[in-house]
């Protein structure tokens, strides 16, 4: 009796040992594909951005075009874009700025004590010159993608954020 006793026990650890295997297999195989839906989730998020600043990009060639034809001068093109991109909005709650490559703020549709502000000493909540980042990148490749840690208004916590930055020449935006 000992030893069908014993075979039993072995048996049933072996099934247990072979079900915990399992599990923890399952586990690894349901973490692999949430890692790998959230990277598609994010290569997609980061493929509308990069749509959304292109399509604030045309309302700027759009007012250039009209200060080209002498429709408006560059003042009241600047103006009239700046209008339009300060109420747009995505999201819900992301929105559009603009900063030249001095770097100094133009507009930030939630910061507006921010504009006329040299943003070259700006940092986000990790130490990033982000700003600087944001022109080394428009220099450097015309347009590209920007991490940094940013405080929301009335936050306290760093978000994580990615800009989308491109450099409009004619107005060196």
């Amino acid at each position: 009796g000992a030893l069908t006793m014993k075979t039993k026990t072995g048996l049933k650890g072996k099934v247990f040992v072979l079900a915990g295997i399992i599990i923890i297999s399952f586990l690894f195989s349901m973490l692999f594909i949430a890692f790998k839906i959230q990277e598609i989730t994010f290569k997609e998020k980061k493929i509308a951005l990069q749509n959304l600043v292109e399509t604030v990009f045309s309302t700027l060639e759009y007012y250039d075009e009209a200060v080209k034809k002498g429709e408006l001068t560059v003042d009241e093109a600047q103006k009239k874009a700046l209008q339009i991109i300060k109420n747009a909005r995505f999201a819900n709650k992301d929105y559009f700025w603009v900063n030249d490559m001095f770097p100094k703020m133009i507009m930030h549709p939630d910061k507006s004590e921010l504009e006329g502000t040299d943003l070259s000493s700006y940092k986000d909540a990790r130490g990033q010159l982000f700003f600087i980042e944001m022109v080394k990148v428009c220099r450097d490749q015309g347009e590209g993608f920007v991490t940094y840690w940013w405080l929301r208004p009335g936050s306290e916590t760093a978000l994580k954020k990615i800009s989308y930055v491109k450099l409009f020449k004619p107005w060196d935006w």
